[in-house]
C-alpha cells in the first residue's frame, strides 16, 4: 500500500472528518487520507486504532497502518509536526506488534485476510511473527521461537541457538507458556549452561502453565534437582496438568507434551501406543521433534509396528526442517546403512556437520570419530 504526504496545497477531503483543507494531507495509508488536525488527535491507548477507518478493515490493513505510523513517530521528519510524547509512541509500537501478530495467526491458521479465506500455513506467517516480535510482542516472540525450534513447516531451517534466546526473552517478558520450554533448555543444557535447580525454579515460577506444572511435578515426584520429594503433592500437580493439557490438545505443542508424558511416564503409566498416537498428530502438524521421536519409535517398534521405511520417512521429515536430532538420526542411517538405506558416507557426513553446527554433542562426537 502507498504511504505518502501531500505538500501540494490542494484541498483534499480527510477520510476521517470529511472536511477539505488547503493545509494538505499529512499521510495517505490504506487509501485513507488524514488532515493535519485528525492526525494530531489520534488516540494514545495501547490498542490504538491508528487509522480511523481501519477498525472496519482487515488485520493486514491495520498492520500496515501501524508500521507506517510507527515509522513516522520515530523519525524527526514529520513535516513540521511536533514529536508526540513517549507514551504515544509506545502505544503505536504496541499496536503495530499486535496487528502483526493477528495477521500472522490468520495466515497460519487459515483465517480471513482482506476478505479472503487463507490456506493454513506457517511459511507466510513467519515474517509477521518476526515483525511483531521485533516490536516487543512477547506472544509473537514465543511463537517465533517455537517455529525456529520445532519447524512446523515454516519454510525456515530450525535454529536452536536463536530459538533459545527468543524463549528467554519471552519468559523475561512474563509470557507464561515460555517457562516450560525455556526450563527444558536450562535443565538439559540446550544452548545454555545446564542448571537443573534453576530449571525447576523456572517451572515453579510458571506453574500456572500446565506444561511447567507437569515438568515440576516430575522433579517433585522423584526428588530431582534438589527438589524435596513429595509424591502426594506431585500427584495433584500431575492430575491438574493432564486435565488442563487435554483442554488445549488442539495445539501441536501440547500434543507433543502429552506424547512425552505417555512415552516417559510423566504422571501416567508408560504407554507407547498412546504416545505414538499423540506423536503422530504432532508430527503431521509439522512438529520436527515429534517427527524425530516418532521415527525412533518406528525404528524400535515402540507403540507401533516396527518399520525401517517409516523410521526413515520421519527422520527425513525432521531433518528436512533442519532439526538437529533429526539430522543426526538420518545421518546414522546413511553412515551405517540402517533401515534399508544404502550407505552414503558423503550425505551422512553433510547431515552430521549440519547437526554439529547447531551444537548437538552426539553429532560432534560421531563426526570426530569418523574423521579420526
Amino acid at each position: 500500500m502507498e504511504h505518502k504526504s501531500s505538500a501540494s496545497g490542494a484541498a483534499v477531503a480527510c477520510s476521517s472528518c470529511k472536511s477539505r483543507s488547503s493545509d494538505g494531507v499529512i499521510l495517505s495509508v490504506c487509501e485513507h487520507q488524514l488532515c493535519r488536525s485528525c492526525f494530531e488527535t489520534l488516540p494514545a491507548a495501547n490498542n490504538v486504532v491508528l487509522c480511523p477507518l481501519c477498525v472496519r478493515l482487515s488485520a493486514r490493513c491495520k498492520s500496515e497502518c501501524a508500521v507506517f505510523m510507527m515509522t513516522l513517530f520515530t523519525t524527526q521528519d514529520i513535516h513540521g509536526l511536533s514529536l508526540p510524547l513517549l507514551h504515544l509512541v509506545t502505544g503505536f509500537l504496541t499496536a503495530a506488534g499486535q496487528a502483526e501478530l493477528e495477521l500472522a495467526e490468520a495466515l497460519r491458521h487459515g483465517g480471513i485476510v482482506d476478505g479472503v479465506k487463507q490456506t493454513p500455513g506457517t511459511a507466510a506467517a513467519f515474517a509477521h511473527y518476526e515483525r511483531s516480535s521485533n516490536q516487543g510482542n512477547a506472544e509473537a516472540t514465543f511463537k517465533l521461537s517455537m517455529l525456529l525450534m520445532m519447524g512446523f513447516n515454516c519454510g525456515r531451517p530450525c535454529d536452536i541457538p536463536r530459538s533459545v534466546k527468543l524463549l528467554e526473552a519471552a519468559m523475561e517478558a512474563k509470557y507464561l507458556p515460555a517457562t516450560s520450554r525455556y526450563g527444558q533448555c536450562v535443565y538439559h543444557g540446550i544452548c545454555v549452561k545446564a542448571d537443573p535447580p534453576r530449571a525447576v525454579q523456572i517451572w515453579q515460577d510458571g506453574i500456572e502453565d500446565p506444561s511447567s506444572r507437569l515438568f515440576y511435578a516430575v522433579c517433585q515426584n522423584a526428588g530431582l534437582a534438589d527438589v524435596k520429594q513429595d509424591r502426594s503433592a506431585a500427584k495433584q500437580h500431575f492430575e491438574r496438568a493432564h486435565a488442563e493439557l487435554l483442554q488445549q490438545a488442539s495445539d501441536p505443542l501440547v500434543m507433543y507434551t502429552i506424547a512425552e508424558a505417555h512415552q516417559f511416564g510423566f504422571g501416567v503409566i508408560v504407554d507407547y501406543t498412546k504416545a505414538a498416537k499423540w506423536m503422530l498428530d504432532a508430527a503431521n502438524a509439522g512438529h520436527a521433534n515429534a517427527q524425530r521421536l516418532l521415527g525412533e519409535n518406528f525404528a524400535h517398534g515402540r507403540g507401533v509396528r516396527q518399520s525401517g521405511t517409516e523410521a526413515v520417512k520421519w527422520f527425513t521429515a525432521s531433518a528436512s526442517q533442519g532439526h538437529r536430532i533429526g539430522q543426526f538420526r538420518l545421518a546414522e542411517c546413511f553412515v551405517e546403512g540402517k533401515h534399508g538405506l544404502r550407505v552414503n558416507a558423503a550425505r551422512g557426513m553433510q547431515l552430521l556437520r549440519e547437526s554439529a553446527a547447531q551444537g548437538y554433542d552426539e553429532a560432534v562426537r560421531l563426526l570426530n570419530r569418523l574423521k579420526g
